[in-house]
């Protein structure tokens, strides 16, 4: 009986915000209130802009940053890479490579080394940025998101109200 008298609140208080159509207005608050949760969805690519210096070694990368030398082998790798999308960093130089670039912080110094497909890589991470989704690419998830919540809300709310009108032993 009690499964069946919370089956049937849960599904009266959730009806109403089911159906209920957002307004643009209340999907660009909810959007403001939550921009970290959708600023980390994949859409949201981050872009960086970096140096990189090539070696054919782990040793000669260490030595070299170790000395201060700023000058690697040629390579076919860009030296300069601006505003670059994450993703397309880890195509040219691999997913390890990639990650570890995005574990650090920019800065002025030069940071490794780093292991790439191709070698080893002395890196100077100047820049990070990340883009947010624009807000009609994310309307229906937000719409979706913002309902979810709603609902959640107005089954706390009754809970509350049923449960402050009896005695709960525990």
């Amino acid at each position: 009986m009690r499964r069946r008298l919370v089956s049937k609140m849960d599904l009266s208080a959730s009806l109403a915000a089911e159906t209920m159509q957002p307004t643009d207005e209340m999907l660009r608050a909810y959007w403001k209130a939550n921009t970290e949760r959708y600023a980390e969805r994949t859409d949201a690519n981050p872009r960086v802009s970096f140096e990189q210096i090539f070696f054919p070694s782990m040793a000669a990368a260490s030595e070299a940053l170790k000395l201060g030398i700023t000058k690697g082998e040629a390579t076919s790798l860009p030296g300069l890479v601006s505003e670059n999308p994450m993703r397309e960093v880890e195509a040219r130089f691999g997913r390890q490579f990639a990650d570890e670039l995005g574990a650090l912080d920019p800065t002025d110094e030069w940071r490794g080394p780093i292991a790439s497909g191709f070698g080893w890589h002395l890196v100077r991470l100047t820049a990070r940025s990340t883009q947010m989704p624009e807000f009609e690419s994310l309307r229906s998830v937000l719409s979706n998101d913002w309902r979810t919540e709603q609902i959640d809300a107005r089954k706390q709310r009754a809970y509350e109200v049923l449960a402050s009108a009896y005695r709960i032993d525990r």
